[in-house]
C-alpha cells in the first residue's frame, strides 16, 4: 500500500507530465490542492458493497479464485478480512486521488480519442484506438494525469511516468467495464465466468485485444504486485455492484467517469479493470445484446453507449443516507466543476439532502426503468455538472415520486437548457425485470401480435383502398357508359321512355357531361323536343353556365321551337355572368335570335342591333357583323342601307361571303322587282355555298318570274334534297320546304300530273302542320295557297266534294282568303243544296270580282233556290243585258268558231230561260201579265238563240233538238198540270270559267 509521501510525489509527477499548472494559468487559474479524503468506508458503502458480494457469491474472507488473463498482470494475494480492514484508509486515499482525478475528466474522456491521455503518459506509444462519436478534451485529460501523478507512490514513479499511466487511465479501464459488450475489449475473461457471459453488442478486432493484452504486461512494474497485496476481493468488487444497479444501461462515453460521486467505488476498481475485468461483468446485463434490445437502444441517437461509469451505488454515501452514522462524510454534490479538468473546485459545498432507505430504493428503481438518455443525462448532471440546490431536489423528488419519463425529460431539459428525447421503447427494467417484460403476454402481444395485426389491418386498409378507388373511379364509369349506351340504342329506334330510363340510371352512378350533349341532340334532332329540353335543364343545373350547353340549348328554342323569349332569356342568364358578359358566341348568338324575332316582333330588330353593335365595339368591324347588319337592314326595309351594302360586297370579287346572306338579299331584291340584281345575287350565294338550300330556292322564285318552269323544277328539286338532308329546319327553312312542295306540285298539276301534284302538295302540308305543332312558324298565306291547291285535286278531279271543301277551308283559316276560294265553297254548297251558306260564299267572292257573269249566275239561281224570285230577277236580268252588249260590241262575230264567241251565245240562251222562268213565277204569286208576257219574250229569244246555233252551216236547216226553252214555252202556251218550268241549274266550277256550265 503506498504511503502518503508516495501519492504526494505521484501528484508532483502528474502535475509535471500533464502541464496542468501551465494550462491553467493560461487561463487565469491555478492548480488548487486535493486532500486526502478521511479514512475508512461510510456505512451505506459497506452496506452497498455486502449486497454485491451476496449476490456474487462471495463470502467474508473468502479469497477471489478468479483468474487473471495470461497476459495480464498477476492475482493479487490476499490477506485476511483483519488485514484488509487495516490498509482500508490507506488504499481509501489512494482512490480518493483517482476519484479526485476521474471527477476532473470531461465526458468527452472516454470518446474515441481516450488513448491520448496514455499516449501523454507512455512517451509516444499510440494503443490501438476504440471508435467513439465525440473525443475528449486536451485540458482535461491533463488534469487527469496530472492526479493520477500527484498520486503516484515514490517507488513506482518511473513506471508510472512511462507506462503504468496508460494502464491506470480511466480509457482502458472504460473498456474493461464494458466487458460484457465486447468480451475482448479488456483482457480475456476466466473459463467460468467467459461461460455466463451474454452476447455483446459489440465486438472489438482482435489486434485490438492483443495490444491491450501487450500495453498491459509491458507497464506492469514488479513492485505492483506488492503494492496492491493487500487489496480485499469485497473491495475489489465495488465496480460490479456498479454494473448491477445499471444492469440495463449503456451509458456515453466519459459522461460518469468524471463523477465524484464514484470516487470510493471507482477507487477500488481502477487497479483491476485491466487485470479483472470480468469481475465487472453482471449475468443480468448480458440482456442487453439481445437482438431485440440492440434494435431498441439504436433508436436513441447520438448515444454513446460503451461506457457506463456512473454508478448509483454510491448514492447512500454521496447523499448521506444514513443520517444516524455522524462519521459518514457528506456528498459534495457539487465536485469538480465544468472545468475540474483544468483543475479547480467549487469552493462552496452544496447542502447536504438526506433520503431514507427506502426512497434511495425507489430512486433507483425508478432511474434504471429511464429511457438510456434520460438516465445518463441525470448522472452527468449529478456526477460532473454540480447540480445543486432545488433543481437536484426537485430531480430526486421526480425520481422518488415515481413520476413519468416525459416530466423527468421536460424538467432535466429545463436544468439543461437542451431538449430530451424520448425513444419509443423507454419501459427499460434491470435484466431481470426485462426478462420478465418480455416474457408477460403485453410484452408477447407488443412485440409479435400487435406487429401481426398492423400489418394486417394496413393490408385490409389498402386493398378496401383499393376496392374503394376502382369501384369508384373504374367500375361506376364504366357501369355508367355502358347504360348510356344502351339507351342510346333504345333512342335511335325510337323507344324514348326506355332510353330516359337507361340516361337517369346512367346519371345517378356516374354523370358525364359529353353524353348530356349526345342525348339532347338525339331527341333533337328525332324531334322530341320536351325530352332534349328536359336534358338540357339538367345539364345546366349540374353544371351551371356551361357554354357549349347554353348555346346549344337557347340554338334549339330558337331554330327549331322558335321560342324566341326563352331562347333570349337562356343566353341573358349566361351573359350576366361577368365571366360572360362579352362573350363573342353568346353576343353573336343574341343578335341572331333577335333578327328572327323581329320577323313577328320589329321591337326586337333594335335588340338585335344592340348586340352587333356590342360585337364591334368589342371585336372591332368584322364582315361577319356586316352580313348581319345586311339582313337587320333587310328586315327594317331600308332598301338604300342594303343597295349600300350590297355594293360593297359586290366590289370585292375574292370576298368570301355569307351565303345565307345573299340568298337573303337575293329574295329581298326580287320582292322589289330588282330583277337584274337578282341573278347575279343569287348565283354568287349559290357558288360560294352550293349545298345552300336558300339560295336554290329563291332560284326557283326568280325562274318563276322569268316563266322559265323547266329551271323553275330544276331548282326545286334541289332545294327539296337539301333541305330533306337537313337533320333540323328552323321555321325560315320549314317555310322554304313547304312552300317548295307546293310550287313543283302545282307544275305537275298544270301538266295534269295529279298524282304527283297530290303527293308533292301532302308532303307540303304536313311540313306546315308540323312547324305550325311546334310553333315555329306563324300562319303563312302560302300555306293557305298550299291548302287550296290541294283542294283542286278532289274538286276538279275526284269530286270529293266534302275533302275539297276542308281544304278549302284551311285555305281561308291561313289567310288566303281569295274569291276564287269563296266561290268554290259556294259551289260545293250549292251542289249540297246548301243554298244560304252558297249564297254567302257567292257574295263574298263577289268583293274579289268587279263585274262576272259566272259569279252572278251563281247567285241568281242560289236565289232563285232560295225562293227569293225578285232578286234572282235582278240578276237574271243584268247577265242578260251585259251578254247582249258583249255581243253587240264583238265585231266579226263566229260563235262557230271562237270560243269566246260562243259562250255568249250559249250563256245568253241560259240567262233568258232562267230569266223566263223567273218572271213566269212572279206572275203566278202576283197575276201580273206583264210577268206573264215578259216570260214569253224571253223563251222566244232563248229559242231563237239555239236555233241559230245549231242551224245547219251549209243547208241552213233548223236542227230538230229542242232546248229547255222551247219545252218551257210550249208549257206555258199550253198549260199542264203536270208541268213546271224549269231553269238550267248547273253553274261552273270556277268562277273564271268561260262558260255557265261546265
Amino acid at each position: 500500500m503506498p504511503e502518503i509521501q508516495d501519492i504526494e510525489q505521484f501528484k508532483s509527477n502528474f502535475l509535471v507530465v500533464g502541464s496542468e499548472p501551465s494550462i491553467l494559468a493560461g487561463k487565469g487559474e491555478k492548480v488548487r490542492d486535493v486532500s486526502a479524503p478521511e479514512s475508512g468506508l461510510s456505512e451505506d458503502l459497506s452496506l452497498l458493497l455486502d449486497e454485491v458480494d451476496q449476490e456474487l457469491g462471495i463470502e467474508s474472507g473468502q479469497e477471489d479464485d478468479r483468474t487473471q488473463t495470461s497476459e495480464g498482470p498477476a492475482e493479487i494475494p490476499l490477506d485476511t478480512e483483519e488485514a484488509a480492514s487495516e490498509e482500508t484508509p490507506d488504499l481509501d486515499d489512494f482512490l480518493a486521488s483517482f476519484d479526485e482525478q476521474a471527477a476532473g475528466m470531461d465526458e468527452d474522456l472516454f470518446a474515441e480519442e481516450v488513448p491520448e491521455a496514455g499516449e501523454a503518459a507512455a512517451e509516444g506509444e499510440e494503443p490501438e484506438e476504440e471508435p467513439a462519436p465525440w473525443e475528449p478534451e486536451e485540458e482535461k485529460t491533463e488534469s487527469a494525469e496530472e492526479h493520477a501523478e500527484e498520486q503516484e507512490p515514490e517507488e513506482l514513479e518511473s513506471p508510472f511516468e512511462t507506462e503504468e499511466l496508460e494502464e491506470l487511465e480511466l480509457p482502458e479501464m472504460d473498456e474493461d467495464l464494458f466487458a460484457e459488450e465486447a468480451p475482448a475489449a479488456g483482457e480475456p475473461a476466466g473459463e467460468e465466468e467467459a461461460a455466463e457471459e451474454e452476447p455483446a453488442l459489440w465486438e472489438p478486432e482482435e489486434e485490438e485485444t492483443e495490444s491491450a493484452e501487450e500495453h498491459a504486461e509491458e507497464q506492469e512494474p514488479e513492485e505492483l504486485e506488492s503494492s496492491f497485496e493487500l487489496e480485499e476481493p469485497e473491495e475489489l468488487e465495488l465496480p460490479e455492484m456498479d454494473e448491477d444497479l445499471f444492469a440495463e444501461e449503456t451509458s456515453e462515453s466519459g459522461e460518469a467517469a468524471a463523477s465524484e460521486e464514484e470516487a470510493s467505488p471507482d477507487a477500488f476498481s481502477l487497479p483491476d479493470f485491466e487485470e479483472e475485468g470480468e469481475e465487472f461483468e453482471l449475468p443480468d446485463f448480458g440482456n442487453v445484446s439481445d437482438e431485440e434490445e440492440a434494435e431498441e437502444l439504436q433508436e436513441i441517437e447520438d448515444e454513446d453507449f460503451e461506457l457506463d461509469e456512473f454508478s448509483l451505488g454510491d448514492l447512500g454515501q454521496d447523499f448521506d443516507v444514513l443520517e444516524e452514522t455522524p462519521e459518514t462524510p457528506g456528498f459534495d454534490l457539487g465536485g469538480p466543476s465544468a472545468e475540474a479538468g483544468e483543475g479547480e473546485f467549487f469552493e462552496s459545498a452544496v447542502q447536504e439532502i438526506s433520503l431514507e432507505d427506502k426512497d434511495f430504493d425507489h430512486v433507483k428503481e425508478h432511474l434504471g426503468s429511464l429511457p438510456l438518455n434520460l438516465k445518463l443525462l441525470i448522472e452527468e448532471q449529478i456526477g460532473e455538472a454540480e447540480l445543486s440546490g432545488n433543481e437536484l431536489k426537485q430531480l430526486l423528488e421526480s425520481l422518488k415520486s415515481g413520476r413519468s419519463p416525459k416530466d423527468i425529460a421536460n424538467l432535466v431539459g429545463k436544468i439543461t437548457g437542451k431538449r430530451v428525447k424520448i425513444p419509443r421503447e423507454y419501459e427499460k427494467r434491470t435484466g431481470t425485470a426485462f426478462e420478465e417484460a418480455r416474457d408477460s403476454f403485453s410484452y408477447r402481444f407488443r412485440r409479435n401480435v400487435l406487429p401481426v395485426i398492423r400489418t394486417a389491418l394496413l393490408t385490409a386498409a389498402a386493398f378496401a383502398l383499393v376496392i374503394f378507388l376502382s369501384y369508384r373511379f373504374i367500375y361506376r364509369p364504366v357501369k355508367a357508359y355502358t347504360l348510356y349506351q344502351k339507351g342510346y340504342k333504345h333512342l335511335s329506334v325510337e323507344e324514348y321512355p326506355q332510353s330516359g330510363s337507361y340516361f337517369d340510371q346512367a346519371t345517378d352512378i356516374w354523370p358525364m357531361k359529353g353524353q348530356f350533349y349526345r342525348y339532347a341532340e338525339g331527341y333533337r334532332s328525332a324531334g322530341q323536343w320536351p325530352r332534349a329540353e328536359a336534358i338540357y335543364e339538367r345539364l345546366l343545373s349540374r353544371y351551371r353556365l356551361d357554354k357549349q350547353g347554353t348555346l346549344d340549348y337557347a340554338r334549339m328554342e330558337y331554330e327549331d321551337l322558335a321560342n324566341y323569349p326563352k331562347a333570349t332569356s337562356i343566353l341573358k342568364t349566361f351573359l350576366s355572368d361577368e365571366e360572360h358578359i362579352d362573350d363573342y358566341d353568346a353576343l353573336l348568338l343574341s343578335s341572331d335570335i333577335n333578327l328572327e324575332w323581329g320577323k313577328d316582333d320589329s321591337s326586337k330588330l333594335e335588340d338585335a342591333r344592340f348586340a352587333l353593335a356590342a360585337l364591334m365595339n368589342n371585336y372591332g368591324i368584322q364582315n361577319e357583323f356586316l352580313f348581319r347588319m345586311l339582313r337587320y337592314f333587310i328586315r327594317t326595309d331600308n332598301l338604300q342601307e342594303v343597295e349600300t351594302l350590297r355594293r360593297r360586297f359586290q366590289a370585292e370579287p375574292k370576298l368570301e361571303v355569307d351565303a345565307a346572306a345573299y340568298a337573303e338579299l337575293g329574295g329581298y331584291l326580287l320582292d322589289k322587282g330588282r330583277i337584274d340584281e337578282v341573278r347575279e345575287v343569287l348565283f354568287r350565294a349559290k357558288e360560294q355555298e352550293p349545298r345552300l338550300p336558300e339560295a336554290h330556292y329563291n332560284l326557283a322564285r326568280f325562274f318563276d318570274t322569268v316563266d322559265d318552269t323547266v329551271e323553275e323544277e330544276k331548282a326545286l328539286i334541289n332545294s327539296i334534297e337539301l333541305m330533306s338532308a337537313l337533320p333540323i329546319l328552323n321555321g325560315d327553312r320549314h317555310f322554304m320546304f313547304m312552300d317548295s312542295y307546293r310550287r313543283i306540285g302545282e307544275i305537275h298539276f298544270a301538266r295534269s300530273e295529279f298524282l304527283e301534284a297530290e303527293s308533292a302538295y301532302d308532303k307540303g302540308i304536313a311540313l306546315y302542320e308540323s312547324a305550325r305543332a311546334r310553333g315555329i312558324m306563324p300562319v303563312k298565306q302560302e300555306a293557305g295557297i298550299l291548302y287550296s291547291d290541294r283542294a283542286d285535286i278532289p274538286y276538279y278531279v275526284g269530286g270529293d266534294l266534302d275533302l275539297a271543301l276542308d281544304y278549302l277551308k284551311k285555305a281561308k283559316a291561313n289567310r288566303y282568303a281569295e274569291p276564287k276560294v269563296d266561290y268554290k265553297i259556294g259551289y260545293i254548297h250549292y251542289r249540297k243544296e246548301e243554298y244560304r251558306k252558297a249564297l254567302l260564299n257567292f257574295s263574298s267572292a263577289t268583293e274579289g270580282f268587279s263585274s262576272n257573269d259566272v259569279l252572278n249566275f251563281a247567285i241568281a239561281n242560289t236565289l232563285y233556290r232560295r225562293n227569293n224570285l225578285q232578286a234572282a230577277e235582278g240578276y237574271y236580268r243584268s247577265i242578260v243585258d251585259h251578254l247582249n252588249d258583249r255581243r253587240q260590241s264583238l265585231e266579226n262575230f263566229m260563235p262557230e268558231e271562237r270560243s269566246s264567241h260562243r259562250a255568249v251565245v250559249e250563256n245568253l240562251i241560259r240567262a233568258d230561260n232562267n230569266l223566263a222562268v223567273t218572271l213566269y213565277q212572279m206572275y203566278k204569286r202576283t197575276a201580273r201579265g206583264s210577268f206573264y208576257t215578259d216570260s214569253l219574250r224571253y223563251l222566244s229569244s232563248a229559242n231563237e238563240l239555239f236555233e241559230n246555233e245549231h242551224r245547219d252551216p251549209e243547208s241552213l236547216v233548223r236542227t230538230e233538238l229542242k232546248n229547255l226553252a222551247f219545252l218551257n214555252q210550249q208549257g206555258m202556251v199550253y198549260p199542264n198540270s203536270d208541268y213546271d218550268p224549269q231553269i238550267y241549274p248547273e253553274i261552273p266550277k270556277d268562277p273564271e270559267s268561260l262558260f255557265f256550265a261546265d
